[in-house]
């Protein structure tokens, strides 16, 4: 209770999206303190060339679901499909808020994954595509994006 009250607070000082990018960040390095063995050592030297294959990717989509019924055979496929490529759902559904832009869709879900690699691997399988397919046959409409964590692209 303590930490959520915490939470809590710094969220109100900092707004969602300030507190979500903080969080990423630390896990981020904590990520790459355990990738590197917690020692301060940079790991092997060909580390800052498979940077890029270590990186976390996140697919998110926005969703408008119209069949209920149908959606929902989509749905119970999808996590097991997740897991067998290694992504971790940090967000379905749930409260929201739109900020910003249109008001088509109406249940968000943002999915982890270890790389870019494996996130689009999972999209393109077999067993998505085949999942997919109750979604795509009018059950609901989805816009989806796989992209990249990590550090902003400099401007």
């Amino acid at each position: 209770k303590e930490i959520q009250d915490m939470e809590l607070n710094v969220i109100d000082k900092l707004g969602y999206s300030s507190y979500f990018l903080m969080v990423r960040q630390i896990r981020d390095w904590a990520n790459q303190k355990l990738r590197n063995g917690n020692n301060g050592n940079k790991g092997n030297k060909d580390n800052k060339d498979n940077k890029e294959h270590c990186m976390p990717a996140y697919w998110i989509a926005r969703a408008q679901i119209y069949n209920p019924v149908e959606y929902k055979k989509y749905t119970d496929l999808v996590p097991g499909i997740l897991q067998k490529h290694g992504g971790k759902v940090l967000v379905r559904g749930g409260k929201y808020r739109i900020m910003e832009g249109p008001e088509t869709f109406h249940r968000f879900i943002v999915i982890e994954f270890p790389t870019l690699a494996a996130g689009v691997a999972c999209f393109e399988s077999p067993e998505y595509v085949a999942a997919a397919a109750f979604r795509r046959a009018g059950a609901g409409i989805v816009e989806n994006v796989i992209v990249e964590g990590g550090e902003a692209t400099p401007i």
